[in-house]
């Protein structure tokens, strides 16, 4: 796939309205990886920088090159309201509206907690999911709307002097990337496990053709055709 990015990336070099670039998400793009959910490689994501959502499409030239010339231009946004219809541009006014602690609270339950959104991707299961969920939830910035039991869970990590927060954050994160990194292995593993077994049977097939299988087939047949003639 990379060399038909590249040349994607190559192509939208010079476009106003669309940019076509890679991120290394090990390294510098790390945090940018994270705040937009990346989790396996290669991942590719288009639209609003602030919004952007999974592409679905193929992953050769051809089709990414369609998809970049249809999609890859100004689109209705807050950034261009005079492109949304008008049922569009009421709901990006009524967000518009909202004071900063409003929104603040209604982007996420917590910024630095987020998590996989598993439902529909249709505007109807996306706006019903978006008006139940999208409200100031339990967290450590909105405590008072905690039961006892959470409650009493984030009083306990507020306790924690900075140096141990740190400490028990690196483990977890430590034991996250390990797991990461054995299912990658564990993955590859049987990827080349999968690819010796292929060449095994490509080479067994290839054998039994080099040993005369068809001609066997052949010979045998013609054999049961001219018995069959013999006894007319």
């Amino acid at each position: 796939m990379k060399p038909d990015w590249d040349k994607l990336m190559t192509e939208f070099a010079d476009s106003a309205t669309g940019l076509v670039a890679d991120v290394d998400c090990t390294a510098a793009g790390k945090s940018l990886c994270e705040t937009h959910g990346v989790k396996g490689y290669p991942t590719i994501k288009w639209g609003d920088p602030a919004a952007l959502e999974d592409y679905q499409g193929g992953r050769d030239f051809d089709s990414l090159q369609k998809f970049a010339s249809e999609s890859l231009k100004p689109m209705c946004s807050p950034n261009n309201i005079d492109l949304c219809d008008d049922e569009k541009k009421a709901e990006i006014e009524k967000v518009q509206a909202m004071s900063d602690e409003e929104l603040a609270g209604a982007i996420t339950k917590d910024p630095a907690a987020l998590e996989d959104y598993q439902g529909g991707r249709d505007f109807d299961a996306l706006q019903k999911f978006a008006s139940e969920s999208l409200k100031p939830m339990c967290s450590p910035n909105n405590i008072d709307l905690c039961d006892d039991e959470k409650k009493a869970e984030i009083e306990k990590v507020q306790a924690m002097s900075d140096e141990e927060l740190a400490g028990a954050i690196t483990k977890f994160e430590d034991m996250n990337n390990s797991a990461e990194e054995t299912f990658k292995t564990e993955v590859q593993k049987l990827q080349d496990t999968y690819q010796a077994l292929m060449k095994a049977k490509d080479d067994a097939v290839e054998e039994v053709k080099a040993a005369g299988l068809g001609l066997m087939k052949s010979v045998q047949s013609s054999k049961a055709k001219a018995a069959g003639n013999s006894e007319l």
